[in-house]
């Protein structure tokens, strides 16, 4: 009975001892004592009457909301809540995405709360620097032989004494320090440093921290092997030194890179740096896209701007704003970034968008270089922060909440409407029938082909949803005003146009039947259906806008009446004014001649100019082409006859100034 006795009383007084113990021995920054912003002891975490595995203390008794939400986890949420610590998610799939099922990466599968593993296992492998102590106070430790940049080491950790022994000849804990900044020689120290362990001709030690494990548990892999012994480079979180031990690396089996046998399809992330032939291998992850605030889900957690547009918003090789926000200017070399962007994720949608070429304003830029993307030309040349919430990216600046959020996501923001025109018979936010939305289209690379000249299968009447009828509240269908955005920042590029109704209106009665435009009585008529005005004696062309039209070109341009020749006009300004794919020489003044293929190239790289004109018979040939009855005109060409008249009664830029003969 009294063995028994004795045997409980020492089990008691053991599970208090080891915690002296471990309070003696085994505690590193910054779970220690020494660290100034915690008040922390082995009680903090731990529970001598606890039941919980290694005797956790019950933070919070409650039912799990989901599966980040376990007793280890909220443990470590007692203090990272923000107010005592910084506050991170775990990796796991409700951070991620359940693609393979639900997982759950704990705190302290990767982190060790007591000491820095990377330390005690690998020893001066694991030392970003390693000196001789040649002053030292509470607060500051001088090298005189080192040769630091400003603050390079701040942040880290430093043992001051890495020899350091008590009476009993062991390693003495509570003996490191988090290093608030640095000059060339001298180390600032976070709190007050015990200088009766530490002293001048001491050799101290520098590390990254961060409590990272020798060994993890991996859930599929079984016990791995970790180093991590700085941000970038070798021994970092995923680099490429030929032994797959980067925490990043050691248990992922089925991502797309950084697998922990080499097999992943694109393994050293080379998409996202494909100027390198490393990829991203040896590159601070958690400082770009992969935060650990977010449970180092990509662009999780971290909502400002300033990161997302390294990489988005932009073609590759394009400088960008680094603030987000409008208006795009290069001019601007405060705000224009130092390196281009990488050019990731939807990059055709949104270079359209935010790389202006409407450079006719006063503090006004065109993009650098200007050779990053011709489809630019064709855009509004906004920003960013037009559309965008840029403090919670990738989220919308306004619409309707329909989850309950706070927040604005895709499908749920009405920032496409002014110039997208949701109105109309062709819808241009959202895929109805036969329109082809924005909305729809923005991740699947856009609505142009590769060549930037021709639309892709199935996205033929992409123009119409703003080119459709003019409706009862607007002149036009689409109104895309800029003006009060541009006076914002203090520019003017007078862009508040109309897009003109050349669609027309489908559900009109018209002379030849319901509906009249582009797709029902023009060159849009299906190739296998009759044009209405031949009583069903043509088949229509089965034209797409791009036949004639240039989408290379400039489009929103701040001009209503995009032709003018109030000044004069050139060979090439009709041309350009909208956006042809071939020349139309207009205005034309060369008197009573005959018509001339070179005038009207546009026209003539479709129809065959002798079977129109009849020309060589001077008009007075065969008659196949007059639009009237040859009955009625049997023997003269009525396009001949037009075009060779040389009167001048044409107002071709719509001035009401008389300027040109009779045109195609």
């Amino acid at each position: 009975m009294r063995n028994k006795a004795i045997t409980i009383k020492a089990i008691f007084l053991a599970v208090p001892l080891a915690f002296t113990t471990m309070l003696a021995f085994g505690l590193d920054f910054p779970h220690e004592p020494a660290n100034p912003a915690l008040s922390i002891e082995c009680p903090k975490c731990h529970d001598i009457h606890g039941g919980l595995e290694n005797l956790l203390r019950l933070e919070n008794p409650h039912a799990p909301a989901d599966i980040d939400d376990t007793e280890a986890n909220n443990l470590c949420w007692s203090c990272h809540n923000e107010l005592v610590a910084p506050n991170r998610k775990p990796h796991s799939s409700l951070q991620i995405d359940d693609s393979f099922g639900n997982w759950n990466i704990e705190c302290k599968t990767c982190h060790n709360p007591h000491y820095q593993p990377q330390k005690a296992a690998w020893g001066s492998d694991s030392y970003l620097f390693s000196g001789v102590i040649d002053s030292v106070d509470a607060t500051t430790l001088t090298d005189n032989e080192a040769t630091w940049a400003t603050d390079e080491h701040a942040g880290r950790v430093v043992f001051p004494d890495i020899n350091a022994k008590d009476l009993r000849g062991r390693p003495v804990s509570n003996l490191s320090y988090r290093v608030l900044s640095n000059t060339t020689t001298t180390l600032t120290i976070d709190g007050a440093m015990d200088l009766s362990y530490i002293g001048t001709g001491d050799t101290f030690a520098i590390i990254y921290g961060k409590l990272i494990r020798d060994q993890i548990s991996t859930p599929n892999s079984g016990q791995k092997t970790v180093k991590l012994f700085r941000p970038t480079g070798t021994n970092s979180f995923a680099d490429n030194d030929g032994t797959l031990d980067g925490v990043c690396q050691v248990c992922h089996t089925r991502t797309g890179h950084f697998r922990n046998d080499g097999s992943a399809p694109d393994q050293m992330h080379m998409n996202a740096d494909r100027g390198d032939p490393n990829g991203t291998a040896g590159e601070k992850c958690t400082d770009k896209c992969h935060k650990h605030i977010g449970g180092f889900g990509h662009g999780k957690g971290y909502t400002k701007v300033d990161l997302c547009v390294e990489c988005h918003g932009h073609e590759e090789g394009t400088y960008y704003m680094v603030d987000g926000k409008y208006p795009y200017n290069p001019s601007d070399t405060a705000r224009l970034s130092k390196v281009p962007s990488r050019g990731f994720g939807s990059t055709r949608a949104h270079s359209t968008h935010t790389e202006s070429w409407v450079d006719s304003g006063p503090g006004w830029g065109a993009t650098v270089p200007a050779s990053a993307g011709e489809d630019d030309k064709r855009g509004p040349g906004i920003y960013c922060d037009r559309c965008h919430d840029i403090n919670n990216m990738p989220s919308f600046k306004s619409g309707v909440d329909s989850n309950g959020d706070g927040l604005f996501d895709l499908a749920e923001t009405d920032v496409c409407d002014m110039c997208h025109s949701p109105g109309g018979t062709y819808n241009g936010v959202d895929s109805v029938g036969e329109s082809v939305g924005a909305k729809d289209n923005w991740r699947s690379g856009g609505v142009y082909s590769a060549d930037n000249n021709t639309l892709k299968p199935g996205k033929g009447k992409w123009c119409a949803g703003c080119h459709d009828e003019r409706h009862d509240s607007e002149q036009y269908s689409s109104h895309i005003d800029l003006t009060a955005w541009d006076a914002e920042v203090g520019i003017d590029r007078g862009i508040d146009v109309y897009a003109p109704p050349v669609i027309g209106d489908e559900d009109e009665p018209y002379n030849y039947g319901v509906g009249w435009g582009f797709y029902k009585t023009g060159h849009g008529v299906p190739s296998d259906q009759s044009i209405p005005a031949t009583g069903g004696g043509k088949q229509g062309p089965g034209k797409q806008c791009f036949n004639c039209h240039d989408p290379r070109t400039r489009h929103i341009d701040g001009n209503q009446r995009s032709f003018d020749c109030s000044d004069g006009c050139d060979a090439t300004e009709y041309q350009a004014s909208y956006r042809l794919k071939y020349p139309m020489q207009v205005p034309l003044t060369d008197g009573y001649i005959p018509p001339k293929e070179s005038n009207y190239q546009l026209c003539f790289s479709c129809h065959d100019f002798e079977a129109i004109t009849d020309t060589a018979d001077g008009g007075n040939g065969p008659q196949t082409s007059n639009y009237y009855e040859a009955t009625q005109t049997p023997n003269q060409n009525l396009h001949y006859r037009h075009l060779a008249r040389g009167a001048i009664n044409v107002s071709s830029d719509w001035s009401g100034n008389w300027n040109s003969k009779l045109t195609c």
